[in-house]
């Protein structure tokens, strides 16, 4: 938490482990001034200046918390296309006034927050009552969302769109989706990203995975599945804490068992033989007789029956 300090938070006061990991979830009380001088370090390029409530009071002190390229990725990914759209929910604020905006709704909805910003400006917007009653009318997106969105709609009216400058140690790459490392002749979708130079991922895409399926059953080839009943498809294999959303989004997953092999070959028997009924076994009721008289000799063949273990008589059938 020494970062958030760091940006002006003075209601951090409590030791870390206070607060615990659930501080990034935005679990720490702060004041509307506070918070927004916070995000104004990211406008600026990740320069600190402490709150100055007068233009024509001294400035205040500048410190660089975050680097130009840092700021410039939290910038792009809180004012992207796809953000502008979420605001307004048509395609046509894409070519509003560029902001970066998140929002935030305490527990119980109790408080709806919004900041946004550009590199010229600065809101933010809390809603709620003296009493913490719970709010009606959705979560923040709903509420204090479209203040911020209709206050720079007029105010910036008229102006060229500002967008944020990318520094020149930002580098754009190619990676796959979804895992964000860079595509393999089996990865199904890509997107460009940007980095930080020195930070464009090294390792490849291990989600897509080519899977050799017996089309027979459908389930995994083994060694024994013939080679034109294999074919070879690519699945998008997800970890197991992802499994339940693969089915609730129809990700088809690979299957888990293997083909059973084939029965092995039986060999051809050169000497006549019985195979049926076994050897010393009781026989009653109708009589299943199997065997072979196979063999390059073999020209014509009988079988006959006995009873007992030691026959008397043989009758031929």
């Amino acid at each position: 938490d020494s970062a958030l300090r760091d940006a002006g938070l003075s209601t951090l006061d409590r030791k870390p482990d206070h607060y615990g990991l659930s501080l990034a979830m935005g679990t720490c009380e702060v004041t509307l001034l506070e918070l927004a001088n916070a995000y104004a370090c990211l406008a600026r390029k990740g320069l600190h200046r402490e709150i100055s409530c007068l233009e024509t009071g001294l400035p205040g002190k500048e410190a660089r918390l975050f680097s130009e390229e840092a700021a410039y990725l939290v910038a792009d990914i809180l004012g992207g296309d796809e953000r502008a759209f979420a605001a307004g929910g048509h395609v046509a604020d894409v070519k509003q006034p560029r902001v970066a905006w998140k929002t935030g709704t305490s527990a119980g909805n109790r408080d709806a927050w919004c900041v946004a910003y550009n590199p010229e400006y600065v809101v933010g917007v809390w809603m709620g009552n003296s009493k913490g009653e719970k709010l009606t009318g959705g979560f923040s997106s709903t509420t204090a969302g479209p203040i911020w969105k209709d206050f720079a709609v007029q105010a910036l009216a008229g102006t060229p769109i500002s967008r944020f400058t990318r520094p020149p140690g930002i580098v754009g790459a190619t990676v796959c989706v979804p895992s964000g490392l860079l595509p393999t002749p089996e990865c199904q979708k890509t997107k460009q990203e940007i980095f930080i130079q020195g930070q464009v991922p090294t390792e490849k895409d291990n989600l897509y995975r080519k899977v050799r399926i017996d089309k027979a059953t459908g389930l995994l080839a083994s060694s024994d599945t013939p080679p034109e009943q294999v074919e070879e498809r690519v699945f998008l294999v997800l970890p197991e804490e992802a499994l339940k959303w693969a089915k609730e989004q129809n990700i088809e997953q690979p299957p888990e068992k293997v083909s059973p092999s084939p029965p092995p070959l039986q060999p051809a028997l050169t000497q006549p033989a019985l195979t049926a009924p076994a050897p010393n076994s009781l026989i009653q009721g109708a009589l299943t007789i199997r065997g072979s008289a196979g063999g390059p000799d073999v020209d014509q063949f009988s079988v006959d029956i006995g009873a007992g273990l030691l026959p008397k008589e043989w009758v031929v059938i």
